[in-house]
């Protein structure tokens, strides 16, 4: 299954949790408290950290990955990317190169470099996902609401380039 036949809005956060601070004052989300999630059931991806509480510099994200899931292949233009897999197993493809992913592999991939991952295992795969700067996680939201026009918010709006 795909991301965008996934995709749908589950935000279960509180009206007004986890508003835009300006502070160098930490957040913290503990295992059982509420977040905002975008993606589908099985496609799902758990806001961590957004710019909104880091003044913009970066995006951390929970992302889980079911079977057989893989996004499109694309470029990001603004982000660096850095994924680190906390379970199951992911094949990336970036730059030519193809990476089998296993629980404690990181893999960074610099702005303008093509990429995609699918997981290739019979079990969701669990990965933390960080953009630097942050602004994505207004893609993902866009893209869980609409998601017949991922592809087109995300070239026209966040700097996306699907190939």
């Amino acid at each position: 299954m795909t991301f965008a036949q996934d995709f749908q809005l589950s935000d279960c956060r509180p009206e007004g949790m986890r508003k835009a601070v300006k502070s160098k004052k930490p957040t913290i989300i503990h295992a059982d408290d509420p977040r905002r999630q975008t993606g589908g059931v099985e496609n799902r991806f758990d806001m961590l950290a957004t710019g909104a509480e880091t003044d913009g510099q970066y995006l951390l994200m929970q992302a889980t990955i079911a079977p057989g899931g893989h996004p499109p292949k694309h470029i990001q233009t603004r982000e660096e990317e850095m994924f680190y897999i906390l379970s199951g197993t992911l094949t990336f493809h970036a730059d030519g190169q193809e990476v089998v992913a296993r629980a404690g592999t990181s893999l960074s991939i610099p702005k303008n470099v093509e990429h995609w991952f699918e997981n290739v295992s019979d079990a969701p795969a669990r990965m933390l996902v960080l953009f630097a700067p942050a602004g994505l996680e207004g893609w993902f939201e866009a893209a869980t609401r609409s998601p017949e026009r991922m592809r087109e918010i995300g070239e026209t709006t966040y700097g996306l380039k699907f190939v």
